[in-house]
């Protein structure tokens, strides 16, 4: 059920509209992304960006706090609690360090046999506050951090994921998706982040993409070994004249069309379409191309702006 889905289809057919659809009614976050030939690697699992040291600091004070409380009593460590938030409010980031590398080795003290979770949780802050000693070194205003990229915090939040225009992407850029589509397993090692830790997947994690097919113009295919890890579906555009009505009367739903209305816009779209095909031209000369998002986006706009009557919003 966890397989990755790989939608192909042409331009306008519903790909995107289908997995929206899909995420709302199930109630999942969606996140969308569209790829192109600029499409780095570093979109979609993040890099490196400079922030002032008061973001780095913040969220380490506040789990050295939670520990802090769990570990050691409130009444008796007021006074040294108050130095702490004194060396924070005036960014004395040197003289903070050196009062939490302090906690963290009397925390090992106390907890090393009494409590196995709360000494293990304090050694990972400990490595944590070498790393900020590593950057206070550097510089005690800026330091550079890593920003997760979309793809990343998908996986582990249980988001889903929808990739569109996948093919367009470099092949380089693509190679990041390897560990997600050849991993058996719920922890998945992306080799681009630095620090090498293996990412948990969430069980609601879902990898969806979509893509024209190759024989559109301006259209490149995607990597075989790439493309043969997805469940591939062919997306239609529905033509049938009972499909087209249950979209239009959904769109137009707060206006109650009529069902001789309804049938008149099916009528037209397929018109234009046949029309567009033989006789039509756009004003560079071509033949103009009509889909389901034209039709939809037509729809929408007639609904949102009204030009005095429903009929007349219509027409416009």
């Amino acid at each position: 059920m966890a397989e990755p889905v790989l939608l192909v289809g042409e331009t306008g057919v519903g790909k995107t509209a289908t997995v929206s659809y899909l995420a709302s009614v199930t109630g999942y976050k969606l996140v969308v992304m569209n790829l192109s030939q600029q499409t780095d690697s570093i979109d979609l699992l993040g890099g490196y960006k400079p922030v002032q040291m008061v973001h780095i600091v913040a969220p380490l004070k506040e789990e050295f706090e939670e520990l802090f409380r769990a570990t050691f009593s409130l009444k008796q460590n007021g006074h040294f609690l108050a130095s702490v938030q004194t060396c924070v409010t005036k960014k004395q980031w040197i003289k903070l360090l050196k009062l939490m590398v302090h906690s963290v080795e009397s925390a090992h003290k106390r907890t090393k046999r009494s409590d196995k979770n709360l000494y293990a949780k304090w050694g990972k802050l400990g490595l944590k506050l070498k790393k900020l000693r590593q950057q206070l070194l550097k510089s005690q205003t800026f330091a550079f951090t890593f920003d997760e990229g979309a793809l990343v915090e998908a996986v582990k939040e249980g988001w889903w994921i929808l990739l569109d225009e996948v093919n367009l992407a470099s092949a380089e850029s693509l190679q990041c998706l390897s560990a997600i589509l050849e991993a058996h397993s719920n922890s998945l090692l992306f080799m681009e982040k630095p620090d090498s830790e293996p990412v948990t997947r969430h069980p609601d994690f879902r990898l969806f993409c979509c893509m024209n097919p190759s024989t559109d113009v301006g259209k490149k295919s995607l990597p075989e070994n790439i493309r043969n890890r997805f469940t591939e579906l062919y997306v239609e555009e529905p033509t049938s004249t009972a499909d087209l009505s249950v979209m239009i009367q959904d769109y137009l739903k707060n206006d109650c069309p009529s069902n001789p209305l309804v049938e008149g816009i099916v009528r037209l779209y397929r018109s234009l379409k046949e029309l567009s095909k033989t006789k039509l031209l756009g004003g560079t000369g071509r033949s103009p191309h009509y889909s389901l998002r034209n039709l939809c986006r037509a729809l929408e706009y007639a609904s949102n702006h009204r030009c005095g009557s429903f009929h007349r919003s219509l027409y416009e």
